[in-house]
């Protein structure tokens, strides 16, 4: 055998084991930064998805978040993804950061609803969000969808030229929190997320109620994929007040070229009796999945292989309007 031709034959080979290692189907899921609820959700799900289908080899991507997440589908970068119903919105429809219609971008079901959470030290003296005017905050990495609302909420207050912006991952910017190089943090997520526990671990700190403040803007009329929401007493250890803030909920999203069986058998791996109790001993948001509730608020057409599985359990199928 020629060296030219055993390097080709290398090459093809490389590449097969690449694509169908051991007989298994490699697929990617996007998730977040490893700050958030994002990553360990998904992680938890893929190592689910990986344990009940043994023919599939998903693995957890490390994104920027919803924004980016939905870029992923759109490029065909990665099969499964977690997304924000406001960034599926705005990616199906081509609107604000989404310059074109993201029309491959699919429903597989809703997780968990997040909240956007706004902290400060309690030593900082900042009460309310107008105070952070000429303050320096981070947002989020770009690409997430904790940055979009943040932006989003900020514009509407008028107050996004009048604060310093930083945009740093979660687990980074309460690190910079604690040392005095930003005087708040937002991020969102399901509460009780990693961030704001992690702040907790090491300063006290104040959660800003940020309800009224949109309620006199009428925050919710502009942005309807921004419901408002509630953090009550008792999330988290030394905040003994709630906090009223927007936010979104969270999908589980694919592409709309992936094979329906393939969607299909790991939407029924998650809701499986054994797949419900290892997303509860996984991550605390997987102890409220819920197949009932897996349809509401959907902002984009379903995946067939989750309408098969949904029709199956009896859910009717909602219609989406574009």
């Amino acid at each position: 055998m020629s060296k030219k031709y055993f390097y080709l034959v290398l090459a093809i080979s490389i590449v097969f084991y690449g694509t169908c290692a051991f007989g298994k189907t490699n697929l990617s899921f996007a998730t977040a930064g490893t700050g958030g609820t994002y990553f360990p959700l998904g992680a938890g799900m893929v190592s689910c998805i990986n344990k009940l289908v043994p023919d599939l080899n998903l693995t957890a991507l490390s994104t920027g978040g919803s924004v980016e997440n939905a870029r992923l589908i759109g490029q065909k970068k990665t099969d499964f993804a977690l997304n924000n119903s406001s960034e599926i919105y705005l990616a199906y429809t081509g609107k604000e950061m989404f310059k074109e219609p993201i029309r491959n971008i699919r429903t597989v079901c809703r997780l968990f609803e997040a909240p956007s959470q706004w902290i400060t030290l309690q030593k900082s003296g900042i009460k309310t969000i107008s105070d952070l005017a000429g303050k320096k905050v981070s947002l989020g990495p770009p690409g997430s969808g904790a940055a979009a609302i943040a932006e989003a909420i900020l514009k509407s207050l008028n107050l996004m030229d009048k604060v310093k912006i930083t945009r740093l991952q979660a687990s980074d910017a309460v690190g910079a929190l604690k040392d005095g190089h930003v005087d708040a943090v937002t991020n969102m997520g399901h509460a009780p997320t990693g961030f704001v526990m992690e702040a907790i671990t090491m300063d006290k700190i104040h959660m800003l109620d940020i309800g009224p403040d949109l309620e006199k803007v009428k925050f919710t009329e502009k942005f309807p994929f921004y419901p408002m929401m509630t953090i009550p007493v008792g999330t988290y250890k030394g905040i003994d007040q709630p906090a009223t803030t927007v936010g979104t909920v969270v999908f589980w999203t694919a592409r709309a070229d992936l094979s329906d069986d393939i969607v299909y058998r790991c939407i029924k791996a998650i809701f499986s009796e054994q797949g419900l109790k290892q997303m509860g001993d996984a991550v605390d948001v997987g102890k409220h999945l819920s197949v009932k509730e897996g349809l509401k608020g959907t902002v984009a057409p379903l995946h067939p292989g989750a309408e098969r599985f949904f029709k199956e359990a009896g859910i009717p199928i909602p219609r989406i309007a574009f």
